[in-house]
């Protein structure tokens, strides 16, 4: 006769958590180098004027584009002080250069920086006169007109000359 061996089960066993995570870089937020690539940042809520100027929060993601800043994309971005920035003040998106920078006009984001005329303060004719001084300053002071009194003629008659240049 076979000899019938009695046991019992195997006792159960617990699988051991596995601690490789412990080896991976820890996930960080507010975007820069250092970024992990898989976590998005936070985006900008506000800009305030400098030269350049910093986004706020601390360490969040600026818009991409200045059409970004200006449209409210991902997020409407609001401007400190909420008045007209001074001469030069501007904040960089995330494109490089002149295309990337933007100024707070008092009631509008605008490409550029802050110029040091205000055409909103002064006639159309002394725009004009100051335009043709400072042929430099065109693209700058057409997009504070635009974003301020909006005045039809001098809008035609400044685009008129950067489509001329």
């Amino acid at each position: 006769m076979a000899q019938v061996r009695m046991h019992s089960p195997p006792a159960r066993t617990v699988k051991r958590p596995s601690f490789r995570w412990a080896r991976q870089k820890p996930i960080t937020r507010g975007g820069g180098s250092d970024h992990d690539a898989g976590e998005p940042a936070v985006p900008a809520t506000g800009a305030t004027a400098g030269t350049p100027g910093t986004w706020t929060p601390p360490g969040s993601q600026p818009p991409a584009t200045l059409v970004d800043l200006m449209s409210g994309v991902p997020n409407v971005v609001t401007a400190s002080p909420a008045t007209a920035w001074s001469a030069g003040q501007y904040v960089q998106t995330r494109t490089a250069g002149a295309p990337g920078e933007g100024t707070w006009t008092g009631s509008a984001w605008v490409g550029g920086r802050a110029p040091a005329f205000d055409p909103g303060t002064v006639t159309v004719d002394e725009v004009k006169s100051y335009i043709l001084e400072h042929p430099d300053q065109l693209s700058e002071i057409l997009a504070a007109e635009r974003a301020g009194q909006n005045r039809t003629t001098l809008v035609a008659w400044l685009q008129a000359l950067l489509d001329e240049q």
